[in-house]
């Protein structure tokens, strides 16, 4: 009796023992989706209506399959509601068209203002100074209804796919790393806790559905690196990419990297047979689901991707950037958008931030170059003592497998640097279709630099670590950059102004931040306003900073509260901090006037006369320019003397330059109405060189900008770049003249 109960007991353990690592497993891959969808839910909550990238053009293209069951049909140079999103692949849409079918039609056709002063992609701004894209009134608070509650479920739809994500992130790593659940572990977490993640996985954005399916195909290569090839395999890797492929077109890389998996895979056994079934099986399955998409594209706009018609719509570079010109320029922007860049491009976290995702990348990049010397070390002495390892005890069954995800990591890295050569679109998440397969070879890497003992603290600490990022960025980066300023009083040293409307609207005050400034300052007003209602809330304030020749040199316009009236209870007392960027190209020393106003912001009308507040001492700027001349020379400085000219008068321009290739030549325009040249001059280009702009006795009085150039001689103009290596375009404005009378 004793001996059976021993060995039903024993029995019983080792029942337990099979069974509880796949349920722990479960239950702790459970745990990380469910903070996932917490996470994603707040990132939804915090960011308002339609201030994601591209967000409102996603929108529109469900909208349209929900309530008018046909796809958007794009016509260039016409104002549609979709943009240029129309253009694309359309499972996202249709998938998530059902959602909101079922609301009242009449009321999903209204959508916020767009807001006419947005900083849109100026994301070095530090105060909440319009960094909304649209105007945001009540309508939009809890509860939803209408446009607010459809938006919201297609958010909630997204956040479902970036579960869907993460699963399969687990999956892969699991299938590289059979024996390693700790480099699953950790893959899963880091994807669920990056905030950039979040935040387009948030949103209404195609490029959730392009990353799952992206993610799954990859699981399923790599099944078929293990396993083998056949062809019912071949049905599923063409059902996964044909599905991508008909969400977005940059997934079309998949399709040669699963046909070179598949010849890969039938390469050991010789299998080229079979191998051909099943390239045509996969071919065949990817041109069922998504080709007749792309020949819509090419039968109505003559292009199979529709790349063409956008160019045609967004614009492109006048000439495609060069390689380490595109390093030094946008590698930057990409490495934060990557990691974390809210809003429109308009809202970053702080240094600490980004600083903390580069150390954890630096430190898994360490670890997969660790990885890989230990790899190519147990290859060339299995009996060393390299079999203690991280890589030896778990390493993949099949070799190939991590070269596969680097594979596809640099194809992807790849085609966004193709793209953006032509294109300036230079954002992190079109890099989200490698992310599962990163932060699989990135947790290798990391837990490769941990003793054995110490890894599941790693994957504690690290987990909390981003987590507490994670959960810390929508509260103290994204809901600040939305929420107005309201003061219960006016600060001592403000300006009174005292400027009060009929219907209820009141500017009180307004404070500047600096007695004195220089070109290529930023400078600082504060504008104190009293509101009542929604109603008065829709007024417009203005700054100009004027200089001696009574030339606007700097301005910044505003609607009060930056148009986000969601969030205030009225009457209110708001404090709106404007960033007026003073351009170099701006004469000084000088003396300048900081002038306020108001006007109505849907007649445009000014509401009382405009009020100086301050006498501003502009002091000249040492740094040189640093206006890049496409490599051929740099313009350092510019003297316009003098500022105001009579009409027949003359202008006088220096310019002072790094260089002075031969056979180039610099021409300088005084632009009128419609671009008409009301004086110029041309010579060839020197290091120091003075212009002559003379005005025709006709000229009427005004200001004119003065347009500069360089070209080769018998050649088009020369591109000009900023000192930050940003594209301008063929021309650079410098100071405009006054023409006034004798």
């Amino acid at each position: 009796m004793r001996s059976k109960l021993y060995f039903s007991l024993r029995s019983l353990r080792s029942l337990r023992l099979k069974i509880q690592p796949p349920m722990r497993e479960k239950i702790f891959l459970s745990g990380i989706i469910a903070a996932f969808i917490a996470l994603g839910a707040c990132y939804s909550f915090t960011t308002p209506l339609f201030e994601a990238p591209d967000e409102v053009w996603h929108y529109a293209y469900v909208r349209e399959i929900a309530l008018r069951r046909g796809f958007p049909v794009m016509q260039a140079g016409v104002e549609q509601a979709w943009a240029h999103e129309g253009t694309q692949a359309p499972l996202y849409y249709l998938l998530g068209a059902p959602l909101i079918a079922w609301i009242d039609p009449r009321e999903l056709d209204t959508l916020p203002a767009p807001n006419p002063f947005v900083r849109l992609g100026e994301p070095a701004a530090a105060t909440n100074d319009n960094r909304n894209a649209f105007l945001h009134t009540p309508d939009e608070n809890f509860p939803w209804r209408g446009t607010a509650l459809a938006a919201h479920l297609l958010r909630l739809y997204s956040v479902a796919l970036g579960a869907l994500t993460l699963a399969l992130t687990f999956a892969l790593a699991r299938e590289v790393f059979p024996a390693a659940r700790a480099v699953a572990f950790l893959a899963a977490i880091f994807v669920a806790c990056l905030p950039q993640f979040l935040f387009i996985g948030s949103s209404i954005n195609n490029d959730n559905l392009a990353t799952l399916l992206s993610a799954a195909t990859l699981w399923q290569l790599a099944r078929t690196l293990r396993r083998g090839i056949a062809p019912q395999r071949a049905l599923i890797l063409g059902a996964l990419a044909g599905g991508a492929l008909l969400t977005k077109f940059n997934t079309i890389t998949l399709v040669p990297l699963t046909l070179l998996v598949i010849a890969s895979a039938a390469a050991p056994k010789r299998a080229w047979r079979v191998a051909l079934v099943s390239a045509s099986v996969f071919v065949f399955v990817v041109a069922s689901i998504a080709g007749w998409w792309y020949a819509r594209n090419l039968a109505l706009y003559g292009d199979l991707s529709g790349l063409a018609l956008i160019i045609q719509m967004i614009g492109e570079r006048p000439a495609p950037m060069d390689l380490a010109r595109w390093f030094i320029a946008e590698t930057e922007g990409l490495r934060f958008s990557t990691w974390g860049v809210f809003g429109w491009m308009s809202v970053l976290a702080a240094p600490a931030f980004y600083a903390f995702f580069d150390l954890l990348a630096l430190a898994g990049v360490v670890g997969m170059c660790v990885v890989s010397l230990r790899a190519a070390q147990r290859r060339s002495n299995p009996q060393s003592a390299i079999g203690d390892c991280f890589v030896a005890r778990n390493a993949p069954r099949n070799d190939t497998l991590p070269a596969l995800l680097a594979l596809w990591c640099a194809i992807t890295f790849a085609a966004v640097v193709y793209y953006n050569r032509a294109l300036p679109a230079a954002q992190g998440r079109l890099l989200f279709p490698a992310l599962a397969a990163f932060a699989v070879l990135w947790a290798c890497g990391i837990l490769a630099l941990v003793p054995a003992r110490a890894q599941t603290g790693a994957i504690v600490l690290l987990g909390a670590l981003q987590f507490g990022v994670a959960a810390f960025t929508p509260t103290r980066f994204i809901a600040p950059a939305y929420a107005p300023t309201v003061v219960n009083m006016i600060p001592s040293d403000a300006t009174r102004v005292n400027a009060r409307f009929a219907d209820g609207a009141q500017v009180l005050a307004a404070r500047i931040s600096r007695a004195e400034t220089q070109p290529g300052d930023v400078f600082d007003v504060t504008i104190y306003s009293r509101i009542s209602d929604g109603q008065t809330a829709r007024r417009a304030i203005f700054v100009h900073i004027v200089n001696s020749a009574d030339v606007i040199v700097a301005q910044r316009d505003s609607a009060i509260a930056s148009g986000n009236w969601n969030a205030l209870a009225y009457p209110a007392l708001i404090a709106d901090s404007l960033r007026v960027p003073i351009p170099i190209l701006v004469s000084a020393p000088d003396d300048w006037r900081v002038i306020i106003g108001t006007y109505d912001l849907e007649s445009r009308e000014r509401l009382g006369d405009p009020i100086t507040i301050a006498r501003l001492p502009a002091r000249a700027n040492a740094a040189a320019w640093q206006f890049d001349f496409d490599g051929r020379a740099t313009l350092l400085r510019a003297e316009i003397a003098p500022q105001v000219v009579a009409s027949g008068g003359t202008g006088r321009v220096i310019l002072r330059w790094s260089a002075a290739p031969p056979q180039h030549r610099v021409f300088i325009h005084a632009l009128g109405d419609a671009d008409r040249i009301w004086a110029e001059a041309d010579a060839a280009l020197a290091r120091e060189m003075e212009l002559v702009l003379r005005f025709a006795p006709e000229t009427p009085l005004g200001i004119y900008p003065l347009e500069l150039g360089v070209y080769p001689e018998g050649g088009a103009r020369v591109p000009v770049f900023d000192a930050h290596n940003q594209l301008i375009g063929d021309r650079l404005f410098l100071q405009p003249i006054r023409v006034a009378g004798e």
